[in-house]
């Protein structure tokens, strides 16, 4: 889903050009998006045979909705707006704690 979701953000659309206005995410932090979620998406798939990597990969991710929640927060929407990332942020906290602690392989 990680990588699919970068593709479409890597050829914004109006609505996401739309979107991303409205939440006041600067231009230049845009172009970073793509490589993120790809980043991410193959850090949790790397987190399979690396589980250190997976851990601190769904660990980002906490991070990064957090920071969409604030996004969102800042630009005063409606409670259903935040839906998408709460949810998101939901499955990262689950990803965090299903890579095992403390393992090396």
């Amino acid at each position: 889903m990680q990588l699919g979701d970068a593709a479409f953000n890597a050829i914004p659309t109006q609505w996401l050009r739309d979107d991303l206005d409205h939440l006041g995410v600067p231009q230049d932090l845009r172009l970073v998006f793509p490589i993120v979620k790809s980043a991410s998406a193959a850090g949790l798939l790397a987190g399979l045979k690396w589980p250190a990597l997976g851990r601190v990969t769904a660990q980002a991710l906490v991070a990064y909705f957090i920071v969409a929640m604030g996004f969102h927060a800042r630009a005063k929407d409606p409670p259903l707006k935040f839906v998408p990332a709460a949810a998101m942020l939901g499955w990262s906290i689950a990803a965090v704690r299903a890579y095992p602690v403390g393992t090396t392989s």
